[in-house]
């Protein structure tokens, strides 16, 4: 998700589901989650945290930015301060800088991951904030990147592939867990990357923000191009919150 500047909202944020409904503090949505420690063994707890207009699309001219509001951002910040690092791929930080980490020099910073591929590293657009650390994950058959495809201070990962060119994600998570000590992770997409996790049963937790927008194109919150994508997934609901026009759903994945 793109980096914007800090505003104040001046509409409440309020508890709709589970029930009694209520008016939500200053701190603002997800502020009093609690996530659980690691259910799966080997990898770490995956959260997916996307916004997504009415008609279910995740970008204009490929990128996300100015889909959600000031609550959004908000929220992202929150879940971004209850893991331990924050992933993303290649694609989407291609198509526009990005800032993975929290607000504030004192802040504790989750490890910023960026999964690549077979092309050029987009690490020169990853905006690191203070104190943080970055990795780029590559697949092993790739040439290495060039120094000046790397972001000052990060690191690359080769993992093994899943496919020509393809991280092995579940191989990615056991490396994620057992060497850099991340119990939970999110993941801000981009959409093949949210389906492929989604499709291997990596992901725990679903976090949705509907934008009170329609848009035109082709590209899902999940899944990249129509009639692409995996199995149907049952979810089941774990709270509901409203700002404004927005709506914030969080799920978890059945059938884990």
């Amino acid at each position: 998700m793109p980096e914007r500047p800090p505003e104040r909202s001046s509409e409440p944020s309020l508890r709709l589901y589970p029930p009694p409904a209520q008016i939500v503090g200053e701190a603002g949505i997800y502020s009093d989650l609690e996530l659980p420690l690691p259910t799966s063994p080997g990898r770490p707890y995956v959260l997916i945290n996307m916004v997504a207009s009415v008609d279910g699309r995740s970008s204009v001219s490929g990128k996300a930015s100015g889909i959600g509001g000031e609550a959004d951002r908000r929220a992202m910040r929150q879940l971004r301060s209850k893991v331990d690092a924050v992933m993303v791929g290649a694609g989407t930080l291609r198509a526009e800088k990005l800032n993975l980490g929290l607000d504030g020099p004192d802040v504790r910073q989750p490890l910023a991951v960026v999964v690549g591929g077979s092309g050029p590293s987009p690490l020169a657009k990853l905006l690191v904030a203070t104190s943080q650390d970055a990795l780029l994950v590559i697949p092993e058959d790739p040439p290495r990147p060039s120094p000046k495809e790397s972001a000052a201070g990060s690191k690359n990962l080769r993992v093994p592939t899943s496919g020509p060119g393809r991280v092995d994600l579940r191989a990615l998570l056991e490396v994620l867990r057992s060497t850099h000590g991340v119990e939970r992770l999110l993941v801000e997409g981009g959409p093949a990357l949210n389906r492929a996790l989604i499709d291997e049963s990596l992901a725990d937790e679903l976090f949705l923000t509907v934008a009170p927008k329609l848009l035109s194109g082709d590209e899902s919150a999940i899944v990249r191009g129509a009639g692409v994508g995996g199995e149907p997934r049952s979810l089941h609901l774990l709270s509901v919150h409203s700002a404004g026009d927005e709506l914030f759903l969080r799920y978890r994945l059945k059938d884990q």
